[in-house]
């Protein structure tokens, strides 16, 4: 269960990241550079997963996770005008 925590933990920083550099790049450059994040964390920390999780388990809930966060902060910053 805390290696669940960790893992939801690990993917919402990182897809609220995704989301604030995507806000200023277009729209298919923001979806490859979110993918690129995406899939360099999972290999990396996939090996790191001390309980054997399923790799299907692990894919889904990462990566429901990180999508989610990072279309949600894309589209909120994308649109309220806010520049950084």
């Amino acid at each position: 269960m805390e290696s669940e925590r960790k893992l939801n933990l690990i993917y919402f920083v990182l897809g609220l990241a995704a989301g604030v550099v995507s806000a200023k790049l277009e729209p298919s450059t923001a979806v490859v550079v979110a993918g690129v994040v995406y899939l360099t964390s999972f290999l990396s920390i996939r090996f790191l997963v001390k309980e054997k999780k399923k790799f299907s388990w692990l894919l889904a809930n990462t990566l429901v996770t990180f999508l989610l966060v990072w279309a949600i902060a894309w589209v909120l910053i994308s649109n309220s005008g806010w520049s950084y």
